[in-house]
């Protein structure tokens, strides 16, 4: 009888491992980058001079679902707020092949660290594209975007409002 059960529990440990490996996520992974100084806009409309700003992310997948999160911070002029519509934008890059994954956190305070974020999901061919401020302008087909999610990692950031 312990021979069967050493057996069986054998056989479900190796199913347990081959569900984990192919679940893994898959993507240009984790980072930060710093830049500075930089002009941002102002919520006033004026402009915000920031003295750094640093980006973090984490581009991943799920169960074959692109996840994007992210966030950033800014130093600069106690008195400037950015724009409320204010996003990030990654540069996503494989070879001479690069597009962009928008990044929306909640706006962050100057001086006051990140900007607060949660994880989301995307559809493939909405995820990598070319962008007019906040606004995508023309985007990746699924499997181009698949091809820079898999291989290609961030190269640099901006940060973009309306």
């Amino acid at each position: 009888m312990a021979h069967k059960v050493m057996t069986l529990m054998i056989g479900t440990l190796a199913s347990i491992v081959l569900v984990t490996e192919s679940a893994q996520a898959e993507g240009p992974g984790t980072g930060t980058r710093q830049r500075g100084p930089y002009m941002i806009k102002g919520r006033d409309g004026g402009d915000c001079h920031a003295y750094t700003i640093t980006a973090k992310w984490n581009l991943d997948s799920l169960l074959g679902t692109p996840t994007v999160n992210g966030s950033w911070k800014w130093t600069g002029s106690g008195e400037c707020e950015a724009h409320l519509s204010s996003a990030i934008l990654l540069k996503v890059q494989v070879q001479q092949t690069y597009g962009f994954v928008k990044v929306k956190p909640i706006v962050p305070d100057v001086n006051k660290g990140y900007g607060y974020n949660t994880t989301g999901a995307y559809d493939w061919d909405e995820l990598v594209c070319s962008y007019s401020g906040t606004k995508a302008t023309d985007c990746f087909d699924a499997d181009t975007a698949i091809h820079l999610w898999k291989k290609g990692t961030v190269v640099d950031f901006v940060v973009v409002w309306d």
